[in-house]
């Protein structure tokens, strides 16, 4: 009988051991198993199921993301991007005997009457206070101004970590975010002497993260170039760079580091392009529409072109200029406003209005006076404004003129207006033409102005044959009464 207990209790303590070494997963689908992890990869992992004794093989996209995230830091395999180490510095500027200036970055570690002393790398340097223009302090990089032994000895100095295994471990993390991975294992591994503290727990995932590093140091100074890199936006040479990563350490266990690196790339990339691309937008289409318009084309091409063509050669236009292929430009400009960059503008039909028709003037608007404050958002130009009035009031000058001219020989078909009108006109005419129809541009608002010449009533009074005042059709609006303006990102 009592055989029979020991054995059960040997069966029973055995089980327990089993369940208290187990690890709970989670699969992508919500469920929970409960068991041994085994052969962690950069792929997956294959996983002892303590329920059924099953062997399973999964991949990392088969775990739910958390899941996956909290194996592959405890196995080594993630490791987390960590901010660079920095120190305030002493930033003495200096000219000696008139010379060109000079900028010493270091620690400022005594001073005298006569001079300053900086230290930088463990190396001293005097510089005489005559010779000082300007000090100050920057944020650094540690090893900016400290040689590893050095700033080894200021953590020993300030955590001073004895016996205590705590300390040691807050010492030894210290010492890996600064790249002193072989100093911070020997702190890790006294840590477990001692203990391990309060986080013993903790310790071996830490030694197996820290032995990574050590182990794929030259990936780690790769992805960290990469990142200097894309920091830099000089993309070009770290999508290079990324490249060569995937050549020399094809079997890197930092598969995942250089994945979550990438991704960061081609976001940061895409902001910055779109950047680019959105501020050569407004120059570029204005420089298009100004060279269709020196073509003297006539109305109709003008209008085709606006509405099919014009985007083409604006895509183009800069595509050249950063290097890019059309298709590029035209998806960055496509994707701009996930990163905000989609600023309204002004675009103006002016005198040339009329040609759109009274229907399409009217079009989802509402009358505002035209140069009035209300037109204008916080930091827009005025620029379109004073200029679009500008133009009204040279042609209220020359209508009644054209009145006189239309009444014997009838009035100015649009082909004919379009054909007259100055470049200018028929430039800033395609630019909202293109605004408006090319489906390149979002339509946040339109409004109208009565006419300038006929105060919005469609009709002006001339002087008949007989000498007497007559109605006849404005000939600056013709009619339509108002001219239209939009307003599109």
């Amino acid at each position: 009988m009592r055989m029979f207990v020991r054995v059960i209790s040997s069966l029973f303590a055995l089980s327990l051991a089993n369940i208290a070494s187990a690890q709970a997963i989670q699969l992508r689908d919500g469920s929970v198993l409960v068991g041994e992890i085994q052969d962690v990869s950069a792929e997956g992992m294959t996983f002892h199921r303590l329920d059924t004794g099953g062997m399973l093989d999964l991949l990392w996209e088969d775990l739910s993301g958390e899941s996956a995230v909290r194996i592959k830091h405890m196995k080594g395999l993630l490791v987390e991007d960590e901010e660079e180490i920095t120190v305030q510095a002493d930033v003495i500027t200096f000219s000696v005997q008139g010379l060109a200036r000079e900028v010493l970055v270091g620690i400022l570690v005594r001073q005298t009457p006569e001079e300053y002393i900086l230290q930088r790398r463990g190396v001293e340097y005097p510089i005489q206070r005559r010779d000082i223009k300007l000090t100050g302090k920057r944020e650094v990089p540690v090893y900016d101004v400290y040689s590893k032994e050095g700033y080894y000895a200021l953590q020993l100095n300030e955590i001073q970590p004895g016996e205590d295994a705590d300390k040691h471990i807050l010492m030894a993390d210290a010492l890996r975010r600064a790249g002193d991975y072989a100093a911070s294992e020997k702190h890790l591994l006294r840590a477990d002497e001692l203990g391990g503290g309060s986080q013993k727990s903790k310790l071996p995932p830490m030694l197996t993260r820290l032995r990574t590093l050590m182990e794929s140091e030259a990936e780690r100074e790769t992805l960290k170039e990469i990142r200097v890199l894309r920091n830099q936006k000089r993309f070009e040479d770290a999508e290079a760079m990324i490249a060569q990563f995937e050549i020399d350490f094809p079997d890197s266990r930092l598969k995942t580091d250089l994945e979550r690196e990438k991704r960061r790339f081609e976001k940061d990339r895409e902001s910055f392009m779109i950047g680019q691309v959105y501020q050569k937008w407004a120059q570029t289409l204005l420089a298009v529409a100004r060279d269709k318009a020196a073509e003297d084309v006539d109305l109709n091409t003008a209008r085709e072109y606006a509405e099919n063509f014009m985007a083409q050669e604006i895509f183009s236009r800069i595509g050249e200029s950063l290097d890019l292929s059309p298709e590029e430009v035209e998806e960055f400009w496509a994707d701009r406003h996930k990163y905000g960059r989609h600023g309204p503008d002004l675009f103006s039909y002016g005198v040339g209005s009329w040609l759109l028709g009274k229907d399409k003037i009217l079009l989802n608007t509402k009358l505002d006076n035209l140069g009035g404050n209300t037109n204008l958002k916080a930091g827009e130009s005025r620029s379109e404004w004073e200029r679009i009035t500008r133009k009204m009031e040279e042609i209220r000058k020359r209508s009644r003129q054209v009145a006189r001219q239309n009444r014997d020989s009838g009035p100015e078909s649009d082909e004919d207006w379009w054909m007259r009108s100055s470049r200018n006109d028929r430039q800033y005419w395609m630019r909202a033409y293109f605004a408006e129809n090319s489906g390149y541009l979002e339509v946040t608002r339109a409004f109208i102005a009565r006419c300038t010449s006929c105060a919005g009533t469609g009709s002006v009074a001339v002087r008949g044959m007989s000498g007497g005042q007559q109605k006849q059709a404005c000939t600056l609006c013709r009619g339509t009464r108002h001219t239209r303006t939009i307003r599109a990102r």
